[in-house]
Parts: structure tokens; sequence; C-alpha cells
């Protein structure tokens, strides 16, 4: 069964971001409904804080190890996700499962390891996977 992410969860996705698109993201987060969709539609464009991000490659980013290292640090066994795809967007759902589905999506997905202030990024395509560390 999956659930909504929390306002608190929304907090720290946002922490992630450059201030801009913080704020843009925030605006849209509040306005639920038509605002959620124009919410993924930004998220796709939405300037990522390169402090925070670490390229994970080779053997470290498959989901299994992504999910191990995101427990490692603290991360919970059922993670929320946020993404520019409305079937991963707004749930929370096993870690391992969340970045494997993020994995296999074309579009942005953020799999956020709350409530640590940790999280897995897929980028657009192929462009890459990332931790993202505050």
């Amino acid at each position: 069964m999956t659930q909504s992410i929390t306002e608190e969860a929304e907090e720290l996705f946002l922490s992630f971001f450059k201030p801009n698109s913080a704020r843009r993201l925030s605006v849209l987060l509040q306005k639920g409904g038509k605002g959620r969709e124009k919410f993924r539609q930004a998220l796709h464009t939405a300037k990522i804080d390169k402090r925070f991000e670490n390229p994970v490659n080779g053997e470290a980013s498959s989901p299994h190890q992504l999910a191990e290292s995101l427990k490692k640090d603290g991360a919970p066994s059922e993670v929320y996700v946020f993404s520019s795809e409305s079937d991963l967007d707004n749930r929370k759902m096993p870690i391992e499962e969340a970045i494997g589905m993020a994995q296999s999506s074309f579009e942005r997905v953020i799999v956020l390891g709350f409530p640590k202030k940790i999280a897995y990024f897929r980028e657009s395509g192929i462009k890459g996977d990332f931790l993202l560390r505050r």
C-alpha cells in the first residue's frame, strides 16, 4: 500500500535544490491537484544544488547496492518518492523497489531517505545516478 508524502519529507526534498528552484517547487506542492501536475513538469528542469551530489558508478549503482548504501547511512526500508513521472510521484514504497523503478524510468526521480538527510537521485534518461547528502 502506498502513502502520501508528509510535509516534513517535502521540506527535506526541497532542501536539495537551489533556492529559486526550491521556492518554485514549494509553491506548486502547496497547490495540490493541478499544482501537482505542474510540480512534476517543473521537477524535470529544477536545479539540484551540486554541493549535495555524489555520483555513483558501476556496481555501486545497482538497486541493491544503492539501497544498502542508503540504509547504512540511516535510510528506512520504506522511502518517499518524488518524480516527474506520475506513476512514481508522491508515494512511499520499499527502498530497493523505488530505486529499481527509478532506474527503469526515463524521468527524474528522487528517492528520499527521510528522516535522514540522504536521498538517491536519478537524472532523466541515462545522465546518471547520484546519492544526495546534506
